[in-house]
């Protein structure tokens, strides 16, 4: 029997779990559809409570399952994680963030804002000073014994400035992205 059928009988909306056990029942019973569905609408010898009642310790059971299925692939996450061995990776070319924290730490060196920034670059590399966009962040990596790469956050970078060699300005200009760094550019 259909769930629309048995419905369009009873009058009655199971949900798919309790459907189920509708489902279970109907096919121990000895008679027809119409007969079953009015045994259920009229609760015969306590039939829809009892269907009801099987329905719940399924679900029940079901959930208590589905909790320990979960429960399970987090731990499975976790050892995958250390079975992979992911170790903080920084990409070549790129300034690394020791060299930019010992430039952030250096006597007479500030943090530039986006204005000044922009002017720097334009000075210092020949961009368009309207072309040029300060990126404050880059992105932080991990690398796992594999030597595959995955994203694992962001690095502050703000622009820096002590002189044209103690420096460092990452930015996009012309559809590329660069670090002006200690007078260098670099394109990353």
């Amino acid at each position: 029997m259909l769930k629309r059928e048995f419905s369009e009988l009873t009058g009655f909306y199971p949900t798919d779990v309790m459907y189920m056990a509708i489902e279970n029942a109907y096919m121990a019973y000895n008679g027809s559809k119409r007969d079953f569905c009015r045994d259920f609408r009229d609760n015969k010898d306590g039939m829809a409570e009892a269907i009801a009642e099987r329905a719940d310790r399924s679900h029940a059971s079901v959930m208590e399952k589905a909790g320990l299925l979960m429960k399970e692939t987090e731990e499975l996450k976790k050892r995958l994680e250390r079975e992979l061995e992911w170790r903080p990776y920084e990409y070549e070319g790129d300034v690394k963030e020791s060299e930019y924290q010992a430039i952030a730490r250096s006597p007479g060196v500030k943090k530039l804002p986006v204005s000044e920034a922009r002017k720097r670059v334009a000075e210092e590399c020949g961009f368009a000073e309207g072309s040029v966009i300060v990126i404050s962040e880059t992105n932080r990596a991990e690398r796992n014994r594999h030597g595959q790469i995955r994203p694992a956050g962001k690095f502050c970078r703000e622009p820096l400035w002590g002189s044209t060699d103690e420096n460092y300005i990452r930015f996009d200009a012309s559809g590329r992205s660069y670090e002006l760094y200690n007078g260098d550019l670099r394109i990353v």
